[in-house]
């Protein structure tokens, strides 16, 4: 149909053309678009593959045959967290008794109740059978006495049983398993991030002792205080060489720990403590090597333990403190604990080829002790004020049984270092229980050699020592102890008349308490106050 008044050519040239030219760009946009889309979805394809594949990794890492191979296990885990679990609901339902807080000037408190060689004092009962040892004692009925935050209170005679047991089979059954294999079949503990993210993070699973003697004064068996709350894998040496070579280089690393960064300190001491790893008291090899010997003696008697502690966190704390006590229990111990233990030990040392292992003197643990015990006080334990307090309660305990276990005249050792103890320590509490240590070592020898020990008039230590005490302007219930320590010794000796004198005189000098005395006697003033200075080779038993 035509409109009128337009032409017909014109209306024909309107209409729309396509060449062959609109055709190909038309494709071309279309091809683009299509690698557009297409490479987008292959870079999400491929970002979900990698990241399915990384949960994979992670997720198969429980199950790794190396990680099983070293004893740990997925299953082994979410058991060990179900029994952590009931374990924690168990000690919530306990009810334990408030922390008692009394003032200075409180007439309520309760003298501390010591002991006597025979009747219900010191040792009531101790017999050497087979693995067991069963030594009656009394420990702080209130977890103030000798912390280094609380006042003086009161305690109650509780049993302490110290039992070597070997738990897991017979002695030689435990032998057989652990020391007769080849050492190329000694599997290492190999950790993934995951484990060792959970070792310094993990919240210490800890049986607070001090609270249950102070509510119930429930039997407390040492050999579960002496083992680590949170155990880590013993590392297996092929040789004592390689073992000393590893243990120098962390006891330099320790020493030198100010240029060290947080994560490397955490590492180093849980090398150590892999090291020095125990299942039973005395168990452990590593810890009769020189090298060792030396580390724990330098951190201790250095004060350099303080700051490595202060800057440790969870169960790399614990553990490190554990293994200190674990380690000055079986030196002190050695010799008068199980013979098969001890012959273990001989045992290991000739499969390294290397018998001169060394067992340090009573008088070196004893001072590692002291200092120890100064040092824990000022440990700080960022809101969590039970773990001190136990670690003095457990620290406590054992130098209450290594001072009853003493060998006659070595208190004549003791008692100088006991000396510089109290002159050093600040906090009163702290001193109250260095006086408290005395008069053990006394009721414990004062049958056998106190008495010609104190009629001689120049025992300068013992003497600056109680004339320290009883000065006016010390706390009341630090001169009541001192007092009790004089009023004890003139009874036990009150038909000697060189003993009566010599403690009459001392009294006197001091016009009763109002002239100041230092405790601490010059040196030189004792033949064993060299005994108090820095670990010489010299000074360790080689056998």
């Amino acid at each position: 149909m035509l409109v009128l008044g337009n032409d017909e050519v014109y209306q024909l040239s309107d209409s729309a053309e396509y060449t062959e030219e609109d055709l190909l760009a038309n494709a071309m946009y279309l091809f683009i678009v299509l690698v557009f889309i297409t490479s987008v979805v292959a870079v999400i394809s491929f970002g979900i593959r990698e990241y399915t594949i990384s949960l994979k990794k992670i997720g198969s890492s429980a199950t790794d045959k190396k990680v099983l191979a070293a004893g740990w296990s997925p299953v082994e885990e979410e058991e060990e967290a179900e029994e952590e679990e009931e374990g924690v609901k168990e000690e919530a339902e306990e009810e334990f008794a408030p922390i008692l807080e009394i003032s200075e000037d409180s007439n309520t408190k309760k003298d501390i109740e010591q002991f006597r060689p025979t009747g219900t004092g010191l040792i009531q009962e101790r017999t050497i059978d087979g693995y067991d040892q069963i030594i009656d004692t009394s420990l702080y009925k209130q977890e103030g006495y000798g912390s280094s935050d609380q006042e003086i209170s009161s305690e109650e005679r509780i049993e302490v049983m110290i039992s070597s047991n070997i738990s897991g089979g017979t002695f030689d059954e435990i032998l057989e398993q652990d020391y007769t294999r080849s050492l190329k079949e000694v599997t290492k503990k190999k950790y993934t991030i995951s484990e060792m993210q959970k070792i310094f993070e993990q919240n210490n699973r800890i049986t607070l002792y001090y609270q249950r003697a102070q509510r119930y004064g429930t039997p407390i068996i040492l050999s579960e205080v002496l083992k680590y709350t949170n155990k880590i894998p013993k590392y297996e040496f092929a040789n004592a060489w390689e073992a000393d070579k590893m243990i120098s280089e962390i006891r330099s690393k320790m020493m030198n720990n100010l240029q060290l960064e947080a994560f490397d300190k955490n590492m180093i001491v849980l090398q150590l403590i892999s090291i020095g790893s125990s299942n039973e008291v005395l168990d452990n090899e590593n810890y009769y090597l020189l090298s060792f010997n030396e580390l724990i003696e330098n951190i201790i008697d250095t004060g350099a333990i303080i700051d490595i502690l202060n800057e440790l966190e969870g169960i790399i704390r614990t553990n490190l403190i554990e293994m200190i006590l674990i380690y000055c229990w079986s030196h002190w111990n050695f010799k008068v604990n199980n013979k098969r233990l001890q012959q273990a030990i001989h045992e290991r040392y000739q499969r390294w080829k290397f018998e001169n292992y060394i067992i340090s003197n009573h008088h070196i643990i004893f001072r590692i002790l002291c200092n120890f015990k100064i040092g824990l006080s000022s440990i700080k334990f960022k809101n969590d004020r039970n773990l001190i307090k136990e670690y003095e309660f457990r620290l406590q305990l054992l130098f209450r049984e290594c001072i009853k276990t003493s060998y006659c005249n070595e208190f004549m050792i003791f008692i100088p270092m006991l000396a510089q103890a109290v002159d050093i320590s600040i906090n009163q509490n702290i001193k109250y229980f260095f006086y408290d240590l005395l008069k053990i070592i006394i009721t414990v020898h004062d049958k056998c050699c106190m008495k010609e020990y104190l009629q001689e008039s120049k025992n300068t230590n013992l003497k600056a020592l109680l004339q320290h005490g009883i000065w006016y302007k010390h706390d009341a219930n630090l001169q009541k102890k001192v007092r009790e320590i004089y009023q004890y010794l003139i009874e036990i000796f009150d038909t000697d008349n060189s003993v009566i004198n010599n403690l009459s005189n001392w009294f006197k000098e001091i016009d009763g308490g109002k002239k100041f005395v230092a405790s601490s006697a010059k040196l030189n003033s004792d033949p064993y106050n060299h005994l108090l200075q820095a670990p010489t080779p010299g000074s360790w038993t080689v056998h």
